[in-house]
């Protein structure tokens, strides 16, 4: 576990401080370096990583590479975990047509190949940032449902939430008193696992 955090710390310090780096700009070109080797030295610049045809350096870019990347999936990874856990409370509180309607969607979305369906999307509203990351967060909320709703179903006959109910509370209230404190803490391990699958699906 040491091991696996101390890995992840030095790959994030590292997409914030190379990029950072005096000389490694990730956009500048020098042809007379191109294709260097790994720590191969042109002139005054020492490239870490090589560099590509045009010269520029494949360190800053792999590290600016991470920036966006990562930026794309805490994003959509956000988006993804609100839809997801409050469709899921819902569906799991209220029982009946509200969670064969919105199990239902679930069910219509694992149908479909999320690949060739985020595909399909982007071909017609266009691969921007803000477009990939909206699509990505649209289609990755059914896991993060699918458990909210299991443990919805589990809490909503705990003696605390029935006791709420019989004094009046409301089911917003017990939802965002009761059931979302006790449903994040799986939410965030779901949502580290699912991370990775987003930065994947991104780069496809």
């Amino acid at each position: 576990t040491r091991f696996a955090a101390g890995l992840l710390a030095a790959v994030l310090l590292f997409i914030v401080i190379a990029p950072l780096l005096p000389g490694y700009d990730p956009y500048s070109q020098n042809l007379g370096a191109s294709l260097a080797q790994p720590f191969e030295r042109v002139g005054d610049r020492l490239y870490v990583l090589g560099s590509d045809t045009l010269g520029r350096d494949m360190l800053s870019r792999l590290a600016l590479a991470g920036r966006v990347s990562l930026g794309i999936a805490l994003a959509a990874v956000a988006i993804s975990m609100a839809i997801g856990v409050v469709l899921g409370l819902v569906a799991g509180f209220f029982r009946g047509w509200i969670e064969s309607a919105i199990m239902g969607l679930a069910d219509l979305q694992l149908s479909i190949p999320r690949v060739l369906l985020l595909i399909a999307v982007a071909a017609i509203v266009g691969t921007s940032l803000a477009h990939l990351t909206l699509l990505l967060g649209l289609t990755s909320w059914v896991a993060y449902g699918r458990v909210a709703r299991a443990m919805a179903l589990s809490l909503r006959e705990r003696e605390f939430v029935l006791s709420a109910i019989t004094q009046g509370a409301s089911a917003a209230w017990n939802m965002r008193k009761h059931l979302l404190p006790n449903v994040m803490p799986q939410m965030l391990v779901l949502g580290s696992f699912e991370l990775g699958q987003i930065v994947v699906l991104e780069a496809s």
